[in-house]
Protein backbone atom coordinates (compact mmCIF):
# COMPACT_ATOMS: atom_id res chain seq x y z
CA UNK A 1 0.00 0.00 0.00
CA UNK A 2 1.20 3.70 -0.59
CA UNK A 3 1.88 5.83 -3.73
CA UNK A 4 4.29 6.13 -6.24
CA UNK A 5 6.32 9.20 -4.80
CA UNK A 6 6.08 7.41 -1.23
CA UNK A 7 7.97 4.40 -2.82
CA UNK A 8 10.58 6.96 -4.11
CA UNK A 9 11.02 8.56 -1.32
CA UNK A 10 12.09 5.14 0.40
CA UNK A 11 14.77 4.31 -2.24
CA UNK A 12 15.83 7.46 -2.05
CA UNK A 13 16.58 7.43 2.08
CA UNK A 14 18.00 4.85 1.81
CA UNK A 15 20.77 5.47 -1.33
CA UNK A 16 19.22 2.44 -2.79
CA UNK A 17 20.59 -0.14 -1.16
CA UNK A 18 18.90 -3.45 -2.00
CA UNK A 19 19.67 -5.10 1.78
CA UNK A 20 18.15 -2.49 3.41
CA UNK A 21 14.85 -2.08 0.88
CA UNK A 22 14.50 -5.51 1.07
CA UNK A 23 14.79 -5.58 5.07
CA UNK A 24 12.18 -2.79 5.33
CA UNK A 25 9.79 -4.28 2.52
CA UNK A 26 10.00 -7.26 4.72
CA UNK A 27 9.06 -5.56 7.69
CA UNK A 28 6.12 -3.44 6.90
CA UNK A 29 5.21 -6.88 4.73
CA UNK A 30 4.69 -8.49 7.77
CA UNK A 31 3.86 -5.95 10.72
CA UNK A 32 1.65 -3.71 8.65
CA UNK A 33 0.27 -5.52 5.86
CA UNK A 34 2.43 -4.02 3.01
CA UNK A 35 1.12 -0.32 4.40
CA UNK A 36 4.36 1.90 3.58
CA UNK A 37 2.56 4.99 4.95
CA UNK A 38 3.93 2.84 8.74
CA UNK A 39 7.62 4.02 7.28
CA UNK A 40 7.39 7.09 9.76
CA UNK A 41 6.40 4.85 12.85
CA UNK A 42 9.92 3.52 12.85
CA UNK A 43 12.71 5.84 13.72
CA UNK A 44 14.89 7.62 11.83
CA UNK A 45 17.69 5.81 9.66
CA UNK A 46 18.53 8.16 7.28
CA UNK A 47 21.50 10.59 9.22
CA UNK A 48 24.00 8.06 8.12
CA UNK A 49 24.75 6.73 4.95
CA UNK A 50 26.37 3.96 5.72
CA UNK A 51 24.74 0.69 5.19
CA UNK A 52 25.86 -1.59 8.17
CA UNK A 53 24.27 1.01 10.72
CA UNK A 54 20.81 1.16 7.86
CA UNK A 55 20.98 -2.47 8.41
CA UNK A 56 21.31 -2.79 12.21
CA UNK A 57 18.65 0.30 12.94
CA UNK A 58 16.06 -1.56 10.75
CA UNK A 59 17.15 -4.85 12.57
CA UNK A 60 16.33 -3.37 15.71
CA UNK A 61 12.58 -2.92 15.19
CA UNK A 62 12.54 -6.78 14.17
CA UNK A 63 13.81 -7.29 16.81
CA UNK A 64 11.25 -5.71 18.68
CA UNK A 65 8.75 -7.65 16.40
CA UNK A 66 10.23 -10.66 17.59
CA UNK A 67 11.16 -10.46 21.41
CA UNK A 68 10.11 -13.51 23.27
CA UNK A 69 9.07 -15.94 20.06
CA UNK A 70 10.74 -19.26 18.51
CA UNK A 71 11.18 -17.07 15.17
CA UNK A 72 13.94 -15.10 17.08
CA UNK A 73 15.50 -17.99 18.16
CA UNK A 74 15.80 -19.34 15.08
CA UNK A 75 17.04 -16.57 13.31
CA UNK A 76 19.66 -16.14 16.47
CA UNK A 77 20.68 -19.66 15.72
CA UNK A 78 21.15 -19.63 11.69
CA UNK A 79 23.21 -16.22 12.41
CA UNK A 80 25.22 -18.03 14.98
CA UNK A 81 26.25 -20.87 12.63
CA UNK A 82 27.44 -18.45 9.90
CA UNK A 83 26.22 -20.28 7.21
CA UNK A 84 23.55 -22.18 4.47
CA UNK A 85 22.50 -24.80 6.73
CA UNK A 86 20.33 -27.61 6.06
CA UNK A 87 16.89 -27.83 8.17
CA UNK A 88 17.72 -31.58 9.17
CA UNK A 89 21.19 -30.12 10.68
CA UNK A 90 19.15 -27.12 12.48
CA UNK A 91 16.42 -29.61 14.03
CA UNK A 92 19.59 -31.49 15.05
CA UNK A 93 20.75 -28.63 16.91
CA UNK A 94 17.29 -27.74 18.30
CA UNK A 95 17.08 -31.17 19.66
CA UNK A 96 20.59 -31.19 21.23
CA UNK A 97 19.20 -29.53 24.03
CA UNK A 98 16.44 -27.13 25.42
CA UNK A 99 18.12 -24.08 26.67
CA UNK A 100 16.63 -21.11 28.01
CA UNK A 101 16.46 -17.86 25.71
CA UNK A 102 18.03 -20.67 23.55
CA UNK A 103 15.90 -23.49 21.95
CA UNK A 104 13.32 -23.50 24.40
CA UNK A 105 10.71 -22.11 22.45
CA UNK A 106 11.68 -24.12 19.60
CA UNK A 107 12.13 -27.66 21.48
CA UNK A 108 8.51 -26.87 21.97
CA UNK A 109 7.60 -26.98 18.06
CA UNK A 110 7.31 -29.62 15.89
CA UNK A 111 8.83 -29.92 12.19
CA UNK A 112 5.49 -28.87 10.73
CA UNK A 113 5.58 -25.90 12.72
CA UNK A 114 9.56 -25.09 12.22
CA UNK A 115 8.68 -25.12 8.43
CA UNK A 116 6.06 -22.25 9.70
CA UNK A 117 8.56 -20.25 11.48
CA UNK A 118 11.29 -20.91 8.27
CA UNK A 119 8.12 -19.22 5.91
CA UNK A 120 7.95 -16.45 8.51
CA UNK A 121 11.50 -15.57 8.53
CA UNK A 122 11.34 -15.39 4.75
CA UNK A 123 8.59 -13.64 3.87
CA UNK A 124 9.77 -11.22 6.21
CA UNK A 125 13.17 -11.15 4.01
CA UNK A 126 15.06 -12.10 6.94
CA UNK A 127 16.43 -15.28 5.96
CA UNK A 128 16.43 -16.96 2.38
CA UNK A 129 15.41 -20.35 1.62
CA UNK A 130 16.75 -22.90 -1.27
CA UNK A 131 14.75 -26.08 -1.85
CA UNK A 132 15.41 -28.92 -3.95
CA UNK A 133 13.59 -32.35 -4.00
CA UNK A 134 15.22 -33.70 -0.64
CA UNK A 135 16.24 -30.93 1.42
CA UNK A 136 15.72 -27.42 2.23
CA UNK A 137 18.54 -24.83 3.10
CA UNK A 138 18.29 -21.92 4.81
CA UNK A 139 20.67 -18.57 5.18
CA UNK A 140 20.85 -14.86 5.83
CA UNK A 141 23.18 -12.52 4.58
CA UNK A 142 26.24 -11.33 6.48
CA UNK A 143 25.26 -8.53 7.50
CA UNK A 144 21.36 -9.57 8.87
CA UNK A 145 23.94 -12.45 10.36
CA UNK A 146 26.08 -9.83 12.02
CA UNK A 147 23.45 -7.58 13.38
CA UNK A 148 21.43 -10.64 15.12
CA UNK A 149 24.61 -11.83 17.08
CA UNK A 150 25.82 -8.58 18.15
CA UNK A 151 22.50 -7.73 19.51
CA UNK A 152 22.33 -11.64 21.16
CA UNK A 153 25.68 -11.06 22.49
CA UNK A 154 24.45 -7.34 23.95
CA UNK A 155 21.53 -8.07 25.31
CA UNK A 156 21.99 -11.75 26.96
CA UNK A 157 25.32 -12.58 26.67
CA UNK A 158 25.61 -15.66 28.88
CA UNK A 159 22.40 -17.21 26.43
CA UNK A 160 24.49 -16.24 23.78
CA UNK A 161 27.18 -18.05 24.87
CA UNK A 162 25.05 -20.87 25.87
CA UNK A 163 23.97 -21.19 22.14
CA UNK A 164 27.70 -21.26 21.09
CA UNK A 165 27.97 -24.02 23.31
CA UNK A 166 24.92 -26.19 22.21
CA UNK A 167 26.61 -25.23 18.43
CA UNK A 168 30.00 -26.54 19.46
CA UNK A 169 28.64 -30.02 21.19
CA UNK A 170 26.97 -30.65 17.72
CA UNK A 171 29.71 -30.09 15.60
CA UNK A 172 31.99 -31.69 17.92
CA UNK A 173 29.94 -35.36 17.58
CA UNK A 174 30.54 -34.45 13.58
CA UNK A 175 34.91 -34.08 13.60
CA UNK A 176 37.32 -36.74 12.87
CA UNK A 177 40.67 -37.39 14.96
CA UNK A 178 42.71 -37.04 12.48
CA UNK A 179 41.00 -34.84 9.81
CA UNK A 180 42.28 -36.02 6.14
CA UNK A 181 40.96 -33.44 4.37
CA UNK A 182 40.15 -29.64 4.01
CA UNK A 183 36.08 -30.15 4.21
CA UNK A 184 37.15 -32.13 7.74
CA UNK A 185 39.71 -29.14 9.14
CA UNK A 186 37.30 -26.05 7.93
CA UNK A 187 34.77 -28.30 10.60
CA UNK A 188 37.41 -28.68 13.39
CA UNK A 189 38.17 -25.14 12.66
CA UNK A 190 34.33 -24.06 12.96
CA UNK A 191 33.84 -26.50 15.97
CA UNK A 192 37.18 -25.01 18.19
CA UNK A 193 35.76 -21.11 16.95
CA UNK A 194 32.65 -21.83 18.83
CA UNK A 195 33.91 -23.52 21.56
CA UNK A 196 36.07 -20.56 22.69
CA UNK A 197 32.87 -18.20 22.48
CA UNK A 198 31.35 -20.04 24.52
CA UNK A 199 33.74 -19.26 27.10
CA UNK A 200 34.70 -23.14 27.05
CA UNK A 201 38.50 -22.42 26.87
CA UNK A 202 39.80 -26.14 27.86
CA UNK A 203 38.00 -27.94 26.10
CA UNK A 204 38.37 -25.63 22.93
CA UNK A 205 41.94 -25.88 23.09
CA UNK A 206 42.69 -29.25 23.59
CA UNK A 207 40.44 -29.78 20.51
CA UNK A 208 42.78 -27.38 18.36
CA UNK A 209 46.33 -28.81 19.79
CA UNK A 210 45.29 -32.80 19.71
CA UNK A 211 42.83 -33.12 17.07
CA UNK A 212 44.14 -29.69 14.91
CA UNK A 213 47.83 -29.23 15.56
CA UNK A 214 49.18 -32.85 16.09
CA UNK A 215 47.08 -34.57 13.01
CA UNK A 216 47.26 -32.15 10.48
CA UNK A 217 49.60 -29.75 8.36
CA UNK A 218 49.20 -26.35 6.95
CA UNK A 219 48.83 -27.35 3.33
CA UNK A 220 45.17 -28.41 4.47
CA UNK A 221 44.39 -25.66 5.79
CA UNK A 222 44.81 -21.77 4.93
CA UNK A 223 46.98 -19.31 7.47
CA UNK A 224 44.30 -16.81 7.49
CA UNK A 225 41.81 -19.79 9.10
CA UNK A 226 44.42 -20.85 11.72
CA UNK A 227 44.72 -17.03 12.42
CA UNK A 228 40.73 -16.62 12.94
CA UNK A 229 41.06 -20.01 15.46
CA UNK A 230 43.68 -18.34 17.52
CA UNK A 231 41.81 -15.14 17.51
CA UNK A 232 38.77 -16.87 19.03
CA UNK A 233 41.05 -17.18 21.68
CA UNK A 234 43.08 -14.33 22.15
CA UNK A 235 40.88 -11.35 20.17
CA UNK A 236 42.04 -9.65 17.53
CA UNK A 237 44.62 -7.69 19.16
CA UNK A 238 46.14 -11.59 20.62
CA UNK A 239 46.18 -9.62 23.60
CA UNK A 240 43.25 -11.19 25.55
CA UNK A 241 43.83 -14.08 27.42
CA UNK A 242 41.57 -16.23 29.23
CA UNK A 243 41.78 -17.11 32.83
CA UNK A 244 40.80 -20.55 32.36
CA UNK A 245 44.41 -21.11 29.74
CA UNK A 246 47.61 -21.97 31.09
CA UNK A 247 50.73 -19.61 29.97
CA UNK A 248 51.93 -22.80 27.99
CA UNK A 249 48.63 -22.74 26.13
CA UNK A 250 48.76 -19.42 25.58
CA UNK A 251 52.10 -18.99 24.38
CA UNK A 252 51.61 -22.20 21.97
CA UNK A 253 48.36 -20.33 20.32
CA UNK A 254 51.12 -17.37 20.33
CA UNK A 255 53.43 -19.28 18.13
CA UNK A 256 51.50 -20.62 16.05
CA UNK A 257 50.03 -16.98 15.35
CA UNK A 258 53.94 -16.07 14.53
CA UNK A 259 53.74 -18.47 12.28
CA UNK A 260 50.40 -17.21 10.52
CA UNK A 261 51.35 -13.69 10.62
CA UNK A 262 55.05 -14.64 8.95
CA UNK A 263 52.95 -16.65 5.81
CA UNK A 264 50.53 -13.84 5.35
CA UNK A 265 53.20 -10.77 5.29
CA UNK A 266 53.15 -9.35 8.97
CA UNK A 267 56.33 -9.71 9.60
CA UNK A 268 57.15 -6.98 12.07
CA UNK A 269 54.29 -8.34 14.28
CA UNK A 270 55.38 -11.69 14.11
CA UNK A 271 58.83 -10.82 14.80
CA UNK A 272 57.37 -9.61 18.02
CA UNK A 273 55.30 -12.58 19.03
CA UNK A 274 58.83 -14.99 18.32
CA UNK A 275 60.78 -12.80 20.94
CA UNK A 276 58.31 -12.83 23.48
CA UNK A 277 57.29 -16.75 23.33
CA UNK A 278 60.94 -17.47 23.41
CA UNK A 279 61.89 -15.94 25.80
CA UNK A 280 59.00 -17.23 28.10
CA UNK A 281 59.74 -20.59 27.00
CA UNK A 282 63.49 -19.48 28.35
CA UNK A 283 62.51 -18.22 31.53
CA UNK A 284 60.81 -21.32 32.22
CA UNK A 285 63.55 -23.52 31.06
CA UNK A 286 61.32 -25.05 27.79
CA UNK A 287 64.22 -25.16 25.61
CA UNK A 288 62.19 -27.95 23.45
CA UNK A 289 59.51 -25.27 23.04
CA UNK A 290 61.71 -22.33 22.79
CA UNK A 291 63.97 -23.91 19.95
CA UNK A 292 60.77 -24.89 18.01
CA UNK A 293 59.00 -21.78 18.79
CA UNK A 294 57.38 -20.69 15.10
CA UNK A 295 59.36 -17.47 13.49
CA UNK A 296 60.50 -15.94 10.14
CA UNK A 297 64.19 -16.34 8.41
CA UNK A 298 66.58 -14.27 10.44
CA UNK A 299 64.77 -14.43 13.89
CA UNK A 300 67.51 -16.65 15.64
CA UNK A 301 65.51 -20.25 15.52
CA UNK A 302 68.90 -22.06 14.47
CA UNK A 303 70.96 -19.68 16.58
CA UNK A 304 69.08 -20.43 19.91
CA UNK A 305 69.03 -23.93 19.11
CA UNK A 306 72.47 -24.39 19.12
CA UNK A 307 73.09 -22.01 21.94
CA UNK A 308 70.98 -24.40 23.83
CA UNK A 309 72.52 -27.45 23.02
CA UNK A 310 75.80 -26.10 23.69
CA UNK A 311 74.80 -24.93 27.36
CA UNK A 312 72.61 -28.39 28.41
CA UNK A 313 76.48 -30.29 27.18
CA UNK A 314 78.27 -27.68 28.90
CA UNK A 315 75.72 -28.26 32.36
CA UNK A 316 76.46 -32.20 31.31
CA UNK A 317 72.49 -32.46 31.24
CA UNK A 318 73.39 -34.68 27.78
CA UNK A 319 76.33 -36.12 26.44
CA UNK A 320 76.01 -35.37 22.95
CA UNK A 321 74.81 -32.94 20.18
CA UNK A 322 73.20 -34.67 17.21
CA UNK A 323 72.48 -32.68 13.58
CA UNK A 324 69.96 -33.76 11.43
CA UNK A 325 68.53 -32.45 8.25
CA UNK A 326 64.50 -31.60 8.54
CA UNK A 327 61.90 -34.56 8.52
CA UNK A 328 60.35 -32.30 5.75
CA UNK A 329 61.72 -30.44 2.99
CA UNK A 330 60.67 -26.73 2.19
CA UNK A 331 60.30 -27.51 -1.92
CA UNK A 332 64.06 -27.98 -2.02
CA UNK A 333 66.89 -30.17 -0.96
CA UNK A 334 69.29 -27.37 0.93
CA UNK A 335 70.46 -29.56 3.72
CA UNK A 336 72.75 -27.69 5.89
CA UNK A 337 73.27 -24.00 4.95
CA UNK A 338 76.77 -22.45 5.33
CA UNK A 339 77.10 -20.81 7.74
CA UNK A 340 79.48 -17.04 8.00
Amino acid sequence: LGSHSQMAEMVERYSGHALSLSLVSGFLNVVHNGDITKLNQMSSLFDSRRHQSQIREIMRHYFGWLEGTADLQLLRLLSLLGRATELTSMLDLIHQGRLKGVTDKLSEADQPQIYYLVENLKDANLISVYRDSEQLTMDCHPLVRDAVSDEFNRTDKKSWQSAHGLIFDCLRAKTTEMPANVAEVVLLARTVIHGSKSARFPESFNLYYYTGKQTFTMGLVSHEVDQLVIESFLGNSLESYPDKLSDDAIHFLLSCASNNLMAIGQIEKSLRLTSQCISFFLRGGKWVEATFAAGPAGTGKTFLAVAVAVEMMKRRMVDRIILSRPAVEAGEKLGFLPGD
